[in-house]
């Protein structure tokens, strides 16, 4: 059971772009009074908008705090980019490996 736990989180972080991919937006993600770009907002609609991509998000942010990001700075990135999160959607953990 634990060993297709861990498959299944896999498997859904492997849809989900590494920090890398958010290049553009990195330097908004350390600075909460910072603007992000519009490549930066650009991306961020896309990843937003596939499946699971909120939630990818929410992870990027939670765990970009042990790569120099501050955390707020990360989750406030799709509201200054105008997107919208599914209603009811709350950025919280969904690997426990975070």
């Amino acid at each position: 059971m634990v060993i297709i736990m861990a498959m299944m989180v896999t498997d859904v972080n492997a849809a989900c772009p590494g920090i890398e991919e958010y290049d553009s937006c990195l330097s908004s993600a350390r600075d909460i009074n910072s603007v992000p770009p519009t490549d930066c907002c650009d991306y961020i609609a896309q990843v937003a908008a596939q499946d699971g991509g909120p939630q990818c998000l929410c992870d990027l942010a939670i765990a970009g705090e042990e790569l120099g990001l501050d955390i707020q700075a990360a989750r406030a990135l799709p509201g200054k980019c105008n997107v919208q999160n599914p209603t009811g959607f709350v950025c919280s953990k969904s690997n426990p490996f975070l």
